[in-house]
């Protein structure tokens, strides 16, 4: 999410891979949430997590709700249907 921030589920945050980030935890039953993406100044999650996008906006992200249920048909998400590059 940002330098120093990641969302996680709790298992893995629980795992200590994170460990020195500041780590939010996306709502039990939202564990698919995690997989969301930035590019530039704005979050891309999952329309489907409304707690997570609450979290999200409270922690000050700007965030813009994607519609994610056809691409979750194929078990994917956000970040393994996207295409990113640097300039």
């Amino acid at each position: 999410l940002a330098e120093e921030t990641v969302l996680s589920t709790a298992r893995l945050a629980a795992s200590g891979v994170f460990e020195g980030y500041e780590i939010l935890l996306t709502p039990e039953g939202e564990e698919g949430a995690a997989n969301a993406l930035r590019v530039n100044d704005v979050v891309f999650a999952s329309a489907s997590f409304p707690c997570t996008l609450e979290l999200l906006d409270r922690s000050g992200f700007t965030v813009i709700p994607m519609q994610t249920r056809e691409i979750a048909l194929i078990d994917a998400g956000l970040s393994c249907m996207s295409l990113r590059w640097f300039a």
